[in-house]
This record gives C-alpha cells, structure tokens and sequence, in this order.
C-alpha cells in the first residue's frame, strides 16, 4: 500500500517537471506571449495598416494636364515653343486658332491647358478659353496635323438682388454686398446724368440692384453679367431704372415713363471731386482782390485727376487761352457748348476740329493760367453765353412711343415681377434661416 502510494507521487512528480519545462521552453520562444504565425504557416496582416499606394490595383493616371500662365511679353508662339513643340507644329496650330480668335488678345494671368500622354509626353489636346462662354480646343487629326474645334460653354446664369441703405458711398455699400465692381460702375455711370454722387447722396438715402452673373458648372468660373433694374431713392425721390433693348438693337436704361436716362450732359465732367466754387458773383476774387463774375464751376481735385467731356461733340478749341490757361471748348449742337479750363495738359489726340464722344477722357486737372491751386473751371454755354450749369435742365436723348413704348412696358412689368419674387424667396429663406436658428438655440438651452 505504502510502496503503490509512492510510485503515484514520483509518477505526478515527473509530469509535472515535463511540463515546467515546456512552458518555459515555450515562454522563451514567445516573450509577449503570441505565438510565432510564420512559424505555423500563416501570413500576419495589419488590418489598420494604409493600402500600398503603388498596389497594381490602383492604375496609374494616362494623361497629364498642366496650365500655361501667359505672362507679360508671352506670345502663344512663345508659350508652345517652351513646351517643345517645332516652328511647323506652332504655325499650323496658330492658323486654326486664328478662325476663331486673334492669338495675340492673349493678356497675362490669361490661362492655357496643355494634355499630354503620361508615358510618353505625346501632345493630346490644347484648351483656350477667350471667354467663360467660349472654347477653342486643338487636337491632333489622323494625318499627322491638327483640328481645331470652337465650343460654346452652356453657362448658368443666376439673378440676385442687393438692397440696402447709403451710410457712406454706394460703390462701398454694393461692393460690400459681393456685387461686381463693374456692375457698380455700370450703375453710377447710368445715374451720373441725374445724380450728382459727390453732392446728392446723403444718409438715409437707399439703392437697390437687379442683375445676373453667368457660371461655368464645370469650372465653377463666374463673370458678371447685366443690370436689369435698379432704384435709387435720393432725398425722398425713388428713380428706377430698366434695361430695354429699343428697336435699334441697343440696350439702354429707360425711367418709368420710357424716357432714356442718358441726356445731353453729364452733370459732373470730374469724378470724385469737390465744388469749391460756384456759379454767381464773387464779393472778392482769390487772385485778383476784387470783385467779379464767376461764369461756371470750379471743381477741385488732385493735379493729374482725368477730365471727360460732358457731352459728345466737336472740339472748337484746344490751346491755351489767356487766364484760363489750357482750355478746351466743345461744341455739342448749335444751342449748347462746354468749357474746361486750367488743365494741366490735353489727353492724346485732343485738337481743334477731333470729336468726341460723351464721357472721353479729353484732360487732365492742373493750374495753369490764373489758378490759385489744381481744379477744373467747367462753363456750360448757351448760344456762347454762360449759364448756370446747376440749373440746366438735361434733356433724354431718346424717348420710346408707339408700339415700342408698349413693348418697353410689358418688358418693365416683367423686370418687376422677377424682382419681386426674387425678394420673396430670399425673404422665406432668411425666415427658415431663423427658424433654425431659434431651435439650435432651444436645444442647448435643453442641454443646460
């Protein structure tokens, strides 16, 4: 009993040390623990681990895009000469383009897309685009030349409308509002013939704005496009204003009533200057100590300040003139002249006997003659006699009638009706806007 006892605890004994001496075998083999996969025939995979971006799976890209910038003194010819294309290759290229657009408008910052093969550099296409609605595409032909394609860009076109009160100046109030600088000068410069914007605008005063811009949903590139109606109210008056294309074939703005905003002169021939004498007699002269008629308006402004012509017309004089120094005169019809003195010098090709056209640069602001400081002397002459320029009343050049003027008016109900809705939508989307607003508020408020 005692021998059987025996044999059964060296037995436990023996299996026991077997098995300390695996374990630490093993332990040996394996510090952390996990057991070597490679050893049993099996791959380890990282399933966190980035896919191998040179993994055959992904091909790699057959055509290499880059974009040619045009800078000052670049040609086209210059541009594809440095991207290794021959005098041949340059020449044919440049007589297919021609058909449909002059390569040398190119101006710099202008843009040009060059395609070619990413393995061998083989020339796939090349891409002009003169203007967002417009493509010129070059691609090689089947007899070793080349074809080229003039593609017109479907754009989308998209109406907006700014509103708002004057606190200062209305270019800064529009362009504050995301409105194009061109867009706002199209604006001022309809109005500049009834609206004197260095004198009339005062606070309080507002605007409004119709216009569309034009986008390319390809490239998400936008250009501004038209003015379709605008207001001002200006001391309490409201003067709207409408596109309209007359049966001429020519958009103009027309008033309400289908008269033309353009009239036979601008009120200011000088943009951001100031009044620093006006029309009447003068108690004492600055320069000569005594008094004296003052036949026009003096507008001061820094010397070099561009002067435009008031109205379209003949120059009848452009020389210096005794104490008007240089002086330019123009003679618009028989019954009403303008007068600009004291110019610092004449814009090129300004001489006796050259028209010009409303709005021309024809000077610039100096002091010559007898001047105490730079500013524009202006005279508005009425069969050759000064008269008051503030008092002139402006005539429009055109007015609609007849069947045009009914046309004119349906188009303007049209034009309203656009706006209006315009304004309605914006108005819902500003009151959902708020609407979220009010929830997302609550909601925290919930949290707390």
């Amino acid at each position: 009993m005692q021998n059987t006892f025996l044999k059964r605890l060296i037995l436990t004994s023996a299996c026991l040390t077997v098995a300390l001496t695996i374990s630490l075998h093993e332990y040996c083999r394996h510090p952390s623990g996990q057991p070597d996969l490679r050893e049993e025939g099996i791959q380890e995979v990282d399933l966190e681990a980035e896919p191998d971006a040179t993994s055959p799976d992904i091909p790699e890209p057959i055509t290499q895009t880059v974009q040619l910038t045009v800078g000052r003194g670049d040609t086209f010819a210059k541009l594809l000469k440095r991207e290794g294309f021959s005098g041949s290759q340059i020449h044919h290229m440049m007589t297919g383009v021609k058909k449909h657009y002059n390569p040398r408008s190119l101006h710099p910052k202008h843009v040009i897309e060059l395609t070619r093969h990413t393995k061998d550099g083989h020339f796939l296409t090349l891409a002009i685009r003169p203007r967002l609605d417009q493509e010129i595409m070059i691609t090689p032909d089947d007899n070793g030349g080349y074809k080229t394609e003039n593609r017109v860009i479907e754009l989308t076109r998209t109406l907006h409308l700014a509103e708002g009160a004057i606190d200062g100046s209305l270019y800064q109030a529009l362009i504050s509002q995301g409105v194009p600088a061109s867009m706002v000068h199209h604006m001022i410069m309809a109005y500049s013939y009834d609206v004197d914007f260095q004198r009339s605008l005062h606070l309080g005063d507002s605007y409004g704005l119709f216009y569309t811009t034009y986008q390319d949903p390809h490239t998400g590139q936008k250009r501004p496009g038209e003015i379709l109606f605008a207001y001002l109210v200006v001391g309490g008056k409201t003067m709207p204003i409408y596109r309209f294309k007359s049966n001429s074939g020519a958009y103009r703005f027309y008033n309400p009533k289908g008269e033309s905003v353009r009239k036979g002169l601008l009120r200011t021939p000088v943009d951001g200057a100031r009044i620093s004498g006006s029309f009447g007699f003068r108690k004492r002269h600055p320069v000569l100590g005594y008094g004296k008629m003052h036949k026009g308006i003096d507008f001061a402004a820094p010397r070099g300040t561009p002067i435009v012509a008031a109205g379209s017309g003949i120059v009848e004089r452009a020389s210096r003139w005794g104490s008007y120094g240089n002086y330019i005169r123009i003679r618009h019809n028989g019954e009403y002249s303008t007068a600009y003195a004291h110019l610092s010098r004449y814009a090129k090709g300004i001489r006796r006997g050259q028209r010009v056209r409303q709005g021309q640069i024809i000077g610039y602001i100096g002091a010559t003659g007898r001047a105490t400081g730079p500013h524009l002397h202006y005279e508005v002459l009425r069969y050759k006699k000064q008269i008051n320029p503030v008092k002139l009343k402006l005539i429009p050049t055109t007015k609609l009638q007849g069947i045009e003027l009914e046309r004119f008016q349906l188009a303007k109900l049209d034009l309203d009706r656009q706006c209006n809705s315009l304004k309605e939508t914006m108005q819902d989307a500003q009151v959902q806007l708020a609407m979220k607003s009010d929830v997302g508020a609550e909601k925290k408020v919930v949290v707390r």
